[in-house]
């Protein structure tokens, strides 16, 4: 098994290349094809070059890159711009990370599901049984109808995003379901959750902005993350093991049942709160276990219900 390195340029002049640096291929379903062609024999390093916005051509009625199983473009609505059925290895995952002139250079890739008459459903998707192990980097998915990162496994993702961004799409930001990592990451204006899964997740120095839920999980473990403006409640656990907020920051919305944190399940594990600034909400820190607190700094707003307190249950 071997790491392959592959290239994709949406300014490329039709879709005869081959995927190589001096003849990328133009649409991002050219790569995942190859992948499924492949059939797990390699693993792919795919730079996706930020030339052009990628998603529905503005030009026509139906997008000629809506990635799906058949990886030819004909997804329709139901299909997502990169559709991803190939797992990778914990040693040799598959990357998909954008650039702007230079490879490596942090570059951002806009993904724009919403073309003239049609509206794609994810940006990235992926459907595989099993892990994932894959990494997506430097990607912008804006105007999905459902979730603009849709990371689902049957069992262990291992599916890490860095430096993406979810916004205004119709379902969450980002979703996945176990072992996933989210770093440096921003979800703003999504009509569900900025940040929804499911077990044993990390997230690192991640933003959630105007969404319904900030964080929602089953549990995880938070360092540097930042939720305000988000309508319902900024980080929400449920949580099956220990969790950890460290260096977080939450600015509620100063409403009845605005929870900063909230862990909403009499599970008995140790919910830990350290050097985080909870900021008007209903309740800073609303645990149904035992907690820990150190080093709180919280803020009652005028005419707030209560202060922002801890409250068991």
């Amino acid at each position: 098994m071997a790491l392959l390195t592959v290239y994709v340029d949406h300014a490329a002049a039709d879709t005869s290349g081959v995927g190589s640096a001096g003849d990328p291929w133009k649409y991002i379903y050219q790569a995942t094809g190859a992948m499924k062609t492949d059939a797990g024999t390699n693993q792919y390093k795919v730079w996706i070059k930020a030339s052009a916005t990628y998603g529905t051509d503005e030009n026509v009625g139906t997008s000629l890159e809506s990635d799906d199983v058949g990886h030819d473009g004909a997804g329709g609505n139901a299909g997502a711009v990169l559709w991803l059925d190939q797992a990778g290895t914990l040693v040799l995952p598959n990357v998909f990370e954008g650039y702007h002139t230079t490879i490596g250079d942090g570059g951002i890739v806009k993904i724009d599901c919403q073309g003239v008459t049609n509206q794609l459903a994810n940006g990235v998707f992926t459907s595989i049984a099993g892990s994932i192990n894959a990494a997506f980097k430097n990607l912008h998915v804006t105007n999905a109808s459902g979730d603009g990162f849709s990371c689902n496994g049957d069992t262990d993702d291992n599916g890490v995003f860095k430096n993406c961004i979810a916004h205004l799409n119709g379902g969450d930001g980002f979703s996945g379901d176990n072992n996933c990592k989210c770093i440096c990451c921003v979800s703003q204006g999504n009509t569900g959750v900025g940040f929804d899964f499911d077990l044993n997740n990390q997230f690192v120095a991640c933003i959630s902005h105007g969404n319904t839920y900030g964080f929602f999980t089953l549990n995880a473990n938070y360092y540097n993350c930042l939720a305000y403006d988000n309508s319902i409640h900024d980080f929400r656990v449920s949580n099956s093991s220990p969790i950890l907020f460290g260096g977080c920051t939450s600015d509620g919305e100063n409403a009845a049942g605005d929870y900063c944190i909230w862990q909403d399940a009499a599970t008995g594990h140790m919910v830990t709160v350290v050097n985080c600034i909870l900021h008007d909400g209903d309740y800073g820190i609303f645990s149904d276990s035992d907690s820990g607190e150190m080093a709180i700094s919280r803020h009652k707003e005028a005419g707030s219900a209560t202060w922002l307190a801890m409250t068991f249950t």
